[in-house]
């Protein structure tokens, strides 16, 4: 007599239950891989941003040292002029290597007035006896970088010493 294999019963009840595990096991791992690949492109324009921020705040501050160069006399001190009236600046040929393609480098000097302070330095009671003063001009120098991915604007106050 020939013997046949009968499934038994409790292998009836199985049937199909490795292709929904196999499903499941399926959709947890593509959930996992969505995630890793939202998380990297993520991570790499978080890089983009930061690179064009930083691109952006050196050109800006290429821009404000320009503009100080204009601000410095014969000497090269900004710190320090003999002239008593200054005159209007131009940065534009110092920005014309700074303006390439999609960017822009704007900057502004703005003469805020002259100030004259009491010199604590110099001796008093001699000659007279009179206190001197030092007078200062006062400037507000901007300067802005922008394009299409940052834009960054840097800003200082000039004091210079007028030397007479």
């Amino acid at each position: 007599m020939m013997k046949t294999n009968l499934p038994l019963p409790s292998m009836r009840r199985q049937r199909g239950a490795v292709l929904a595990i196999s499903m499941i096991f399926l959709i947890i791992v593509t959930l996992i891989g969505v995630y890793a690949a939202n998380t990297a492109t993520m991570d790499v324009r978080m890089a983009r941003n930061m690179q064009a921020h930083m691109e952006s705040e050196h050109a800006a501050e290429a821009g404000l040292n320009a503009a100080l160069e204009t601000l410095a006399p014969a000497t090269g001190d900004v710190l320090f002029t003999s002239v008593a009236t200054p005159t209007a600046l131009s940065t534009g040929a110092l920005l014309d290597n700074l303006n390439t393609g999609a960017s822009s480098v704007t900057v502004s000097i703005a003469y805020m007035g002259r100030s004259l302070v009491p010199d604590t330095q110099s001796p008093t009671g001699q000659a007279g006896g009179n206190s001197t003063t030092v007078g200062f001009h006062l400037h507000r120098v901007v300067s802005a970088h922008e394009t299409a991915d940052a834009n960054t604007s840097v800003g200082v106050r000039v004091k210079q010493a007028i030397l007479e």
